[in-house]
């Protein structure tokens, strides 16, 4: 994990997110490019993610109106009683908490609550669960290309696409769905 300092100056640079119900066709997924403001991209983040700042900066949206889009799909969601889900939810949690703050949304304590509530399907259980079931010796950690690799193998064209959000938002719906009986 990262340490406190280092998690409050991650920021957003792409957000996706994958909305529908679970065994009843595809998702929709959302995905949002984010203006960078306030900050330089690093070689670091666009090695792992591949946006660069001048792309984000010529095609991205303000990080306020991708939050708002986020929070309002979620609010939609929970009132149809749906549930957030993340892989490694604590961490997304934690970087989109502090985004609100510095974009002074009045909506941290309705995301606190969303994510609380929420369900980490890096769970330790979960991934002890995918860990045994893909022959591998327990573990209480396990990764997004793995749990997809061992739930739905038919999907792993989806991982020439790791770490676009758009794709992970659909490989982490397809993970959930998956798991979904087990629970």
């Amino acid at each position: 994990p990262a340490n406190p300092i280092a998690m409050a100056e991650l920021r957003l640079v792409q957000v996706a997110w994958a909305i529908g119900v679970l065994g009843c066709g595809p998702p929709t997924v959302k995905g949002f490019l984010v203006q960078p403001s306030g900050f330089q991209i690093e070689t670091s983040a666009t090695e792992t993610h591949r946006i660069t700042h001048d792309h984000a900066t010529k095609h991205g949206s303000p990080v306020k109106t991708v939050l708002g889009n986020l929070l309002a799909d979620l609010r939609s969601t929970l009132a149809r009683g749906g549930r957030l889900t993340s892989f490694n939810l604590a961490f997304d949690a934690a970087v989109i908490h502090n985004e609100l703050g510095r974009a002074e949304l009045e909506s941290t304590w309705f995301w606190d609550a969303a994510t609380h509530r929420g369900l980490d399907t890096m769970h330790p259980d979960i991934c002890l669960w995918v860990t045994e079931m893909s022959g591998q010796a327990p573990s209480r950690y396990c990764s997004l290309k793995q749990a997809l690799r061992t739930l739905v193998p038919q999907h792993q064209r989806l991982l020439d696409q790791h770490h676009d959000a758009e794709a992970d938002a659909h490989m982490h719906w397809l993970v959930c769905e998956a798991a979904s009986p087990h629970v």
